[in-house]
């Protein structure tokens, strides 16, 4: 109840609706350029590049028609937002491979590929110190990591009898924080 300086007073009701979101973080599902998230009822549906709106992307499916970083923005029936992590694309690399060596350093090579236990990566340039090894899956899902004291010439090896077969990427990163990219396959 208010009062005014007069002795007027009102009073007046307040209904006050609690919106529990429940929508999940939608997860960016890659083949090669296209991309998909999961179904969720009733809900649009906002594709972005690099943090903008796509025009005219509004479905559960996009093709990638340029390189760079892609999320999907999902809002349900009753105004809940949910958004992606980004995921990286090249194109028109993803045409062919869907993947993309992203810089030259540092050079390695890892073998065999494909590989069932265990990788083995060799430095060919001249690369000394600290390293950072991190393998994704293709959907950019980090499935491990490891810091290693590496100098040229020498073999690493990379235990993969954990992981699932398919598709990775063993990405290196240097201490000047330069990086390079490179696929192998699990059996």
């Amino acid at each position: 109840m208010v009062t005014d300086a007069n002795g007027c007073s009102a009073s007046g009701t307040v209904n006050v609706n609690v919106i529990t979101c429940n929508l999940q973080t939608p997860v960016v599902q890659v083949n090669f350029c296209d991309m998909a998230t999961p179904f969720v009822a009733g809900a649009a549906y906002q594709w972005l590049l690099q943090g903008h709106d796509i025009s005219g992307a509004t479905t559960r499916f996009y093709s990638a028609t340029q390189t760079g970083y892609y999320n999907v923005k999902v809002t349900d029936t009753v105004g809940c937002i949910a958004q992606s992590t980004d995921t990286y694309l090249a194109y028109p690399a993803c045409l062919t491979t869907g993947l993309e060596t992203i810089t030259a350093d540092p050079d390695f090579d890892i073998y065999p590929n494909p590989a069932s236990t265990e990788l083995t990566v060799t430095f060919s340039n001249v690369v000394t110190g600290h390293v950072q090894m991190e393998i994704f899956d293709v959907c950019g899902k980090l499935i491990s990591a490891s810091n290693t004291e590496v100098s040229t010439g020498n073999k690493y090896p990379v235990n993969i009898t954990q992981m699932a077969s398919g598709s990775y990427l063993l990405k290196i990163t240097n201490s000047e924080y330069r990086f390079s990219v490179k696929r192998f396959v699990k059996m």
